[in-house]
């Protein structure tokens, strides 16, 4: 399966989490925001049955293979999940779209109720570093990840005009460098 149905998925469930932070459950800009979301879900697991998404600093996992693009494009929502402490979701193909409206709930701190159907759940797989994709391109992209995100957020404090920690961008864009020249065949391929 390719990461771009994962980032459809996450994609309609960023626009469920934003309508759940305005709306109430029987409004009808939420309504569809779960169609959509539902349909995505359905076509991102579709005949597997089941698919274990997992946040594991600060990126995201699809049954331990490392999605580099959504991890970059979905660092909110990945940021919101891990301050609620979900470390792994399990979805389950058919989902329910209760569970879905209550998973956005609770990545948005508006409840504190989770999922009761059980087509999603979470923390019911968590995994070591040793059981994720180690592989030397996929930490050349976690380093490049990680630098992109806290070049992001110098950026956004900038921009608020408040501060930052300038020795977090060093050491992000070190490590960046550090697993660049540790692995130059790999930091062709990302490069490329």
């Amino acid at each position: 399966m390719s990461e771009l149905k994962v980032r459809t998925f996450l994609t309609s469930l960023r626009r469920v989490i934003r309508q759940v932070m305005l709306y109430p459950v029987g409004h009808p800009a939420v309504q569809e925001a779960l169609r959509t979301a539902e349909f995505d879900l359905e076509d991102m697991v579709g005949d597997i049955g089941d698919m274990t998404l997992i946040v594991h600093d600060s990126t995201l996992y699809r049954d331990r293979a490392l999605l580099p693009h959504a991890s970059l494009e979905f660092e909110g929502v990945i940021r919101d999940m891990e301050k609620r402490a979900i470390e792994s979701v399990t979805l389950l193909s058919p989902t329910s779209r209760d569970d879905i409206y209550d998973f956005a709930a609770f990545i948005t701190g508006i409840s504190d109720d989770l999922p009761a159907d059980g087509t999603v759940r979470l923390n019911e797989r968590t995994y070591s570093d040793m059981e994720l994709d180690s592989s030397p391109l996929a930490n050349l992209r976690r380093s490049y990840a990680s630098s992109v995100d806290a070049v992001r957020t110098a950026t956004k404090s900038l921009a608020r005009g408040e501060g930052f920690e300038v020795t977090t961008v060093v050491h992000a864009v070190e490590g960046l460098a550090d697993s660049a020249m540790a692995s130059p065949g790999a930091a062709l391929l990302l490069s490329t």
